[in-house]
């Protein structure tokens, strides 16, 4: 694996920032929860341990790290998160018990192949952020998700509206985009902003890099506003490389949105000082004149 995928910081609420709907966390367990994965996404494997050790010490039943009202509640499923798999090999002498979700979640191919010898109707299943395949590409596990369209007759391209190229963008691994377009998904699928438009906003450059590598279009208009993704890339803080990746892959900078505003507008109108720079300086090597009058102030933002 490529290393752990960026899903945000767990704050006090127990949702995870940074990853669309977020997942929950039930209580009791939450809390112990919460605590294994703050220490495993600091890298700190002993305090794990010890929160782990400390909890079954006080009676707690391991057996309550894979239960939840849902799937994606399950602490086992929450601490897959960290992609630290040594973490298995504390949990083993306590007994791991695997589902589905949780297979797919750490990438056990061997276990999801088993869940689905159980239970083949389960690869169609959904839970969270969808069917198992979205979970193996959330996750980036590729190696899963390839498993699973090999059990399933899953195609990609009739069923785009399930969001595969924005799942696998989630995980922030390019091996995961690469495989779900290779696939057949389509990288401009847009159930209200493509994958690219969410990784502009995230500033998210290697992402945003292998999407128009692929195809992505750097003109396509987010719903409702219009913006394209230079303009939610302006308008989020305008990384000088990001807002160049996407010029140079053919956005455009004179491209309205739904009210008539070009990125260069708004990054006047939100005081995004170096996006307005790279953009004008962008502007002035290919010899075009600058917009001359900003536009009327306006505190909308993304």
């Amino acid at each position: 694996m490529s290393g752990p995928p960026d899903f945000g910081r767990a704050g006090r609420s127990g949702r995870l920032a940074g990853h669309g709907r977020a997942a929950r966390v039930d209580q009791p367990t939450g809390i112990i929860g919460l605590d294994v994965y703050r220490a495993l996404e600091v890298g700190d494997l002993d305090l794990a341990r010890e929160r782990i050790e400390a909890f079954i010490a006080g009676g707690g039943d391991p057996r309550t790290f894979y239960a939840g009202a849902a799937p994606e509640s399950a602490p086992f499923c929450l601490w897959a998160r960290s992609g630290r798999r040594e973490l298995l090999e504390v949990l083993a002498p306590h007994g791991i018990r695997w589902n589905l979700w949780s297979a797919v979640a750490w990438g056990e191919v061997a276990e999801v192949g088993a869940a689905l010898e159980r239970e083949p109707r389960l690869i169609g299943a959904r839970a969270w952020c969808g069917t198992p395949l979205h979970w193996a590409l959330v996750y980036g596990q590729v190696e899963v998700a390839r498993e699973l369209l090999r059990r399933g007759e899953i195609d990609l391209a009739a069923t785009e509206g399930e969001g595969y190229v924005r799942c696998a963008a989630r995980s922030h691994r390019d091996a995961a985009v690469r495989f779900a377009v290779e696939a057949g998904a389509g990288v401009d699928y847009d159930p209200g902003e493509t994958a690219l438009a969410q990784q502009c906003k995230q500033e998210s450059v290697a992402c945003v890099a292998t999407l128009l590598e692929l195809g992505a279009d750097p003109n396509h208009p987010r719903q409702g506003d219009g913006r394209s993704p230079l303009h939610l890339a302006v308008s989020t803080g305008g990384a000088r490389e990001l807002l160049w990746l996407l010029l140079e892959a053919g956005g455009d900078p004179h491209l309205p949105d739904s009210q008539g505003r070009t990125p260069l507008d708004v990054a006047r109108v939100a005081r995004r000082r170096t996006a307005q720079r790279t953009l004008e300086a962008y502007l002035a090597e290919r010899g075009e004149a600058r917009e001359s009058a900003p536009p009327p102030e306006d505190d909308s933002q993304g």
